[in-house]
């Protein structure tokens, strides 16, 4: 029977209030995730998408490290390859299980929320004039290329904005992962492959906002396999696609000495087809004024901290981490 609120006590009014906002938040999100793209979300919807966002990372996080070694057996060894990442000092040697496991385990949800985060920035309530241009560029990527993300936790976020913001099924979408060491970072993406291409779907009806589904249930719906492939970088001969990429360079170009990086950054916006995006992610935006300067300034977004202020985007003493959209 139906109780009338003033026959309930005031913990029990309150918890029938939260459930009720909730499933009204579910009802919106399942509404948008449900509707054939059309660009952007309402405004009203900006923070719920970026909660759910959140719930997902959490998720995907859960599911991958579900089959890793314990916590405690890999954070030294995690550190220790990090340790190395900052100081230019990386050597194949330090890529063991343990370290890929460890360093994992540190930096890829926080990674996927700043890719996912970044990109959002375009969705936001008060975008640049141009965010509808790179937006429809978005809803034409078949094929997300992750350049030197060991992780890949870039290919993630991106895929989680895409999923979010675009109703795109994700099945349609080919990932692959370029590493200069990849078959180190193989204990790992092996685990991510198995989870993209788990057959198991997660009913978003289910969803609670305040607590991440469990192992092993997976929150983007696959009715068919997501291609996911990886691959070793060589910097001299970038791939060729006939239909709109989205190549990302994730906290790469400070980590390699060599100019032969930015040669490959040419090369790669010159083949890309019309419509293709390059998103890089950098500690600081001093690589990324070279990259202009290097692409004759194409058309380009910083979503980052300088929160589309051109002065301020152009500042070398601004907070990072600094993100730069390239559209061709």
């Amino acid at each position: 029977m139906k109780r009338s609120n003033a026959s309930l006590t005031a913990d029990e009014l309150k918890a029938k209030k939260l459930a009720k906002k909730e499933a009204k938040t579910k009802h919106k999100l399942l509404k948008l995730q449900n509707r054939a793209p059309r660009g952007l979300p309402p405004h009203h919807l900006h923070d719920a998408l970026k909660k759910k966002a959140e719930v997902l990372t959490q998720s995907i996080a859960q599911s991958i490290f579900h089959s890793a070694p314990p916590s405690t057996s890999t954070l030294s060894a995690g550190n220790n390859l990090l340790s190395a990442m900052t100081k230019k000092a990386l050597i194949p040697s330090l890529l063991t299980p343990e370290s890929v496991f460890g360093y994992s385990r540190a930096k890829l949800s926080t990674r996927m929320m700043l890719t996912y985060n970044s990109l959002r920035m375009l969705a936001s309530p008060s975008p640049p004039t141009t965010a509808p241009q790179f937006l429809s560029a978005f809803s034409s990527v078949t094929h997300l290329i992750s350049y030197g993300a060991g992780p890949n936790p870039d290919l993630l976020g991106a895929l989680i904005f895409l999923h979010l913001h675009f109703a795109l099924p994700v099945n349609h979408l080919t990932l692959t992962s370029s590493d200069l060491f990849s078959s180190s970072w193989r204990p790992i993406t092996s685990i991510i492959d198995s989870v993209l291409n788990s057959s198991i779907a997660w009913d978003p009806s289910t969803l609670s906002l305040n607590t991440s589904p469990p192992h092993p249930k997976h929150p983007l719906h696959l009715d068919n396999a997501i291609t996911y492939t990886s691959t070793d970088i060589t910097l001299t001969s970038p791939p060729t696609d006939s239909h709109p990429t989205l190549s990302i360079f994730s906290y790469l170009l400070h980590e390699i000495p060599s100019l032969t990086k930015y040669d490959f950054l040419s090369k790669l916006h010159s083949n890309a087809p019309p419509k293709s995006l390059i998103l890089i992610l950098e500690p600081n935006p001093s690589c990324l004024f070279t990259v202009l300067e290097l692409l004759k300034s194409p058309q380009h977004l910083f979503l980052d901290s300088s929160n589309f202020d051109d002065a301020l985007a152009m500042s070398q003493f601004r907070t990072g981490p600094a993100v730069l959209l390239i559209m061709k």
